[in-house]
């Protein structure tokens, strides 16, 4: 079974925060966990191309948004491509938590 981490980045987070965040989802030891992250809008330069990184890599599902919609819209949207896509369960992070 795959689990979708949902997680949402905006102009005001910190890339130090985010990679740290990131990377507790990666180095998880449960196999089937997917992180899906949603860009609110522009961010930092540093930002814009860790995500491209990791999405180059296929690590990660990064959705960019043009405008600043807020937490809640940006997790709606990726919740709604994840249903489209069939999972039943999901899971939330924000970009300065760390999942032990």
């Amino acid at each position: 079974m795959i689990v979708p981490v949902l997680l949402s980045v905006f102009g005001g987070d910190a890339l130090e925060y985010l990679k740290s965040s990131v990377n507790s989802i990666l180095t998880q030891t449960c196999e089937g966990v997917l992180l899906y992250i949603g860009v609110d809008g522009v961010v930092e330069k540093d930002i814009d191309d860790y995500l491209r990184n990791l999405t180059s890599k296929g690590l990660v599902e990064v959705r960019w948004f043009k405008d600043n919609k807020g937490l809640a819209c940006v997790l709606n949207r990726l919740l709604s491509e994840c249903r489209l896509r069939g999972y039943e369960y999901y899971a939330r992070i924000d970009a300065d938590d760390v999942a032990l």
